[in-house]
């Protein structure tokens, strides 16, 4: 029977979460190759910035969407070039946050939620064929490099688009999160069903991946009516092209609204409020900060931040 890690390892409080991927734009709308944005991160920068604002967790996308990780993975370079950097930013990172005690989550997307999204890896990775066991193969060969890579400084997995496996028929999920918890038996992995969505895809995970926009998503009870342990990942701006969809949000900055200054602002004291309702089952919730290519936070969300501080 499959035994849950708990949430609470992850030591309460609040994270902040950063989509920092291939499209991120600098301060001045430049779209910088990806593997020169990695390089070019200044990670001690980036750490200062988690601790000042008392971040217990950093969460960091490692592909979203794109199958461009930050840093190295064989399994990734046999099925297409030029998608792997040498620099391994995820290790640097995952080690520099152990070091000052702050909890990593390590958000992953398979990049398959559809033939659109990244074309020349649905092709090379055996998306195309939903019959084939040839897409899993890959899925659990790239997933377990990375638990056994990082080891136990990857603290948790967040799982996009668990939905897009969800469509391709039956899934392997046992096998999936057995890959999952190599190098760490006590690390703790969701697959997102969506926004506010409360489907349960497989019991093979631990914990509710709580994707919200909204601040009256709170817990009822210790678990959800799924038996999972609560968790909220909040994004705290409307989506810059769609703002009147209440079901967008953004994630990230990009070449639309990199010189955007009038971001909605958010209600701190919702904020804190939100904080709390999850800290008192034990639970806790990350924030989704904007930020650009070098990782610097846009200061509207570092002014929330710490607004909210003033409230807990």
């Amino acid at each position: 029977m499959y035994q849950r890690a708990s949430i609470k390892q992850l030591g309460g409080g609040y994270g902040l979460g950063f989509h920092w991927t291939t499209w991120n734009v600098d301060q001045n709308g430049v779209d910088i190759p990806f593997e020169e944005q990695v390089n070019n991160f200044d990670l001690n920068f980036f750490i200062n910035q988690a601790k000042e604002l008392g971040a217990s967790h950093v969460l960091v996308t490692n592909c979203h969407q794109y199958q461009f990780p930050a840093g190295p993975n064989p399994y990734i370079d046999k099925l297409i070039p030029n998608r792997t950097c040498k620099r391994d930013l995820m290790g640097e990172l995952s080690e520099a946050l152990a070091k000052e005690g702050i909890k990593f989550i390590m958000y992953y997307h398979h990049g398959c939620d559809g033939a659109h999204q990244d074309p020349d890896w649905w092709k090379a990775c055996g998306a195309g064929d939903f019959y084939s066991d040839t897409f899993y193969k890959n899925y659990i060969d790239i997933v377990s490099y990375f638990g056994e890579r990082y080891g136990k400084k990857i603290d948790a997995y967040w799982f996009d688009a668990g939905y897009g496996l969800f469509r391709r028929g039956v899934v392997p999920w046992e096998a999936l999160s057995k890959a999952a918890k190599v190098g760490n038996p006590d690390r703790l992995i969701t697959y997102n069903p969506g926004v506010r969505s409360w489907g349960l895809y497989t019991p093979y995970q631990d914990y509710y991946s709580g994707e919200t926009h909204y601040f009256d998503d709170l817990p009822v009870g210790e678990k959800t009516n799924t038996g999972l342990d609560w968790y909220a990942f909040m994004a705290l701006h409307k989506w810059v092209e769609d703002p009147d969809n209440p079901d967008c949000a953004q994630w990230g900055i990009d070449g639309t609204c990199y010189d955007k200054q009038d971001w909605d602002i958010s209600d701190s004291k919702k904020m804190a409020e939100f904080v709390k309702a999850y800290n008192a089952i034990g639970s806790t919730v990350t924030f989704n900060m904007l930020c650009y290519a070098d990782g610097s936070i846009h200061p509207v969300d570092v002014k929330a931040i710490q607004e909210m501080r003033k409230y807990l």
